[in-house]
């Protein structure tokens, strides 16, 4: 009886693996061309003129107190740079798909570095570790180390690497886990710009 019970148990996980493995390219396809639909019709809505923002906007109030380093340890403060779009990603270098799309966001930030900042923050290690990193690496994207966890606890990061994208309206118009691809990454710059 046993037995019986657990070769149901195990032929009924069998299926359901079967089935997902089946079922999540097709899924994984559906989802990438629906955030690339929904970033080209953030597009095509956004206004052409950009407002700068007033401390005393909700856009910027809920960006308050959210700090983090640069790589020489001074204090940054996100707040102070609303007024122009703004990617962030959130990463560290145990991170194999951080690591697997940095490639293409140095590329978009030599691409359009001066048009939107890119904030390249690691919540999860010391200052010297992931500056090592990044020169071993080669790479120029500007990183910030959250060494409080406020901006990864306002963000509520929960996996690397987790993508997002903020107006300069200070809205945040995008923020998802998940290694991005480039033309995904593209689509989002786009939809901020």
């Amino acid at each position: 009886m046993k037995n019986k019970s657990l070769i149901i148990i195990i032929a009924v996980l069998v299926a359901v693996i079967a089935v997902a493995a089946v079922a999540y390219p097709s899924l994984s396809k559906k989802a990438e061309e629906n955030m690339k639909s929904d970033t080209t019709s953030q597009s095509e809505d956004k206004d052409s003129e950009k407002t700068s923002l007033s401390p005393d906007s909700e856009e910027y109030k809920q960006f308050e107190g959210i700090k983090f380093y640069d790589q020489d340890g001074k204090e940054v403060v996100l707040t102070d740079m609303l007024g122009k779009p703004i990617i962030i990603n959130f990463w560290a270098t145990w991170c194999g798909y951080c690591i697997m799309e940095m490639p293409d966001f140095e590329a978009a930030y030599k691409k359009y570095g001066d048009e939107v900042q890119f904030v390249f923050i690691n919540p999860d290690e010391d200052i010297k570790t992931g500056e090592s990193f990044i020169k071993e690496k080669g790479f120029d994207i500007p990183t910030y180390y959250d060494l409080d966890t406020l901006a990864a606890y306002a963000f509520s990061i929960r996996s690397y690497p987790t993508t997002a994208a903020i107006d300069a309206e200070g809205n945040i118009k995008y923020l998802r886990p998940g290694m991005i691809t480039a033309d995904t990454l593209e689509g989002i710059i786009e939809s901020i710009k």
